[in-house]
């Protein structure tokens, strides 16, 4: 919960930010960010591994907070790849997952000799192959499953059949197949069945449904590791509230105790995670641009919405749900229900629905979304409408940097307009 005299809810000292970088922006705090990693590190274990999902965020200053507290990364293009080659991380510190990864894709992740490669069907371990004995090397993967787990579960998975891993029915043919490839090494088993698990119990029947495969297994592969996804929710409607890791802690435990399916074994248990470590560290900072009524509805428009931040859509979350928004320095307690609306020409630029803010909100007020650091800037159409892209701060301690500057669409058109020519 935001308090009073919180540098968050300091009206003057974000108005400063805003001056200096215009806005709108997003700024995330480095120690909030150190304080989840050493968090889920704890309730993981020594005995197991933390990586991050750079899809949820891949900013500079994003990553170097991962490579300084030794997390891993997990990447889903060739251009998350080079990001975080480019960053520092160790090759084997990288695992390659995503179902559509194409040629270039694998023989990227081939020749940079990463960790290993998530396979998440036959095409794509037959052309591991294929490419790897070209090369003349031996290329390890992770086979990724696509389990029925427990009917709770199903509160933070895919509501349908999920196109990600293979599902039982096509694993027997895939193992008798793998086994006669002589470039291709399993070394661990992966799956991940949803986001934003919020519920203790879902989250454990997720691990010991994961372990419990991957060891069926292990009769047939050298495992060095089990990859049991992520899904760890981390607060970003207003009634939602931390997640308790100590059900994971406890159930980690046991699989490792001395009568524990894993006691004795050198398989280290990975868990992936985005939005749980970056999530609660961000917060996007808009402009009100104007205050009006319609039908007895107050409306605020600010200058950035669906375009930074795509999720407040509904594609990434649920719609209806309360946002967390308010305008800093200022009681809400005795407000307007107001709707909160983005720049964007579309009816889609909706991002808060009867927000509680001030009744004498005004032009030039700024509105404050905390819990914004995952899924906003780098998940959203940047380009549409023409708006410039928001900078990017990093706040640690009392220091703010800008390690991403606020770019104009005329600057982004130029860069494709400077490659033009006859081919």
């Amino acid at each position: 919960m935001l308090k009073n005299g919180d540098k968050w809810q300091d009206d003057q000292w974000l108005a400063k930010l805003a001056q200096d970088f215009g806005t709108p922006f997003i700024i995330y705090d480095a120690q909030v960010i150190r304080q989840a990693i050493a968090g889920l590190r704890a309730a993981m274990g020594p005995k197991s591994s933390i990586v991050y999902s750079v899809k949820a965020n891949p900013a500079s200053a994003i990553l170097a907070e991962m490579l300084d507290a030794g997390v891993g990364v997990e990447v889903a293009s060739v251009g998350e790849l080079r990001i975080c080659l480019r960053a520092g991380f160790s090759p084997d510190a990288i695992l390659f997952a995503g179902p559509g990864k194409d040629t270039d894709d694998l023989s990227a992740a081939i020749n940079a000799r990463i960790k290993a490669i998530v396979v998440e069907s036959l095409d794509e371990m037959l052309e591991i192959q294929r490419i790897s004995a070209a090369s003349g090397v031996s290329t390890n993967i992770a086979l990724r499953l696509n389990l029925p787990l427990a009917a709770r579960s199903a509160a933070y998975g895919w509501r349908s059949t999920s196109p990600f891993g293979i599902s039982p029915e096509n694993l027997p043919p895939i193992i008798q197949i793998l086994r006669t490839l002589t470039n291709v090494r399993c070394i661990g088993i992966h799956h991940h069945h949803g986001s934003q698990g919020f519920d203790p119990a879902a989250l454990v029947d997720q691990l010991e449904g994961v372990v419990g495969a991957a060891l069926a297994l292990s009769a047939e592969f050298d495992l060095e590791f089990i990859d049991i996804g992520g899904g760890f929710g981390a607060p970003y409607y207003s009634d939602e509230a931390a997640l308790d890791l100590q059900s994971i802690a406890h159930a980690v435990h046991a699989l490792y105790a001395a009568s524990g399916p894993l006691a004795g074994s050198s398989i280290r248990l990975i868990a992936e995670s985005g939005r749980y470590l970056v999530g609660p560290a961000g917060y996007y900072v808009a402009k009100v641009a104007s205050v009006k009524t319609a039908y007895g509805v107050r409306f605020a428009i600010l200058d950035g919405g669906t375009n930074h931040m795509l999720s407040m859509s509904g594609v990434f979350r649920t719609v209806g749900r309360p946002v967390n928004a308010y305008a800093p320095g200022r009681s809400s307690l005795e407000g307007v229900p107001t709707e909160l609306a983005g720049p964007l020409c579309t009816p889609v630029d909706r991002i808060g629905s009867r927000v509680n803010l001030p009744a004498d909100l005004k032009r030039g007020d700024l509105i404050v979304f905390p819990g914004q650091g995952a899924y906003t800037k780098h998940a959203s159409p940047l380009n549409f409408l023409g708006h410039s892209w928001p900078a990017e701060l990093l706040l640690d301690g009392d220091r703010v940097s800008c390690f991403a500057k606020r770019v104009a669409f005329e600057d982004v058109i130029d860069l494709q307009s400077a490659n033009e020519g006859d081919v």
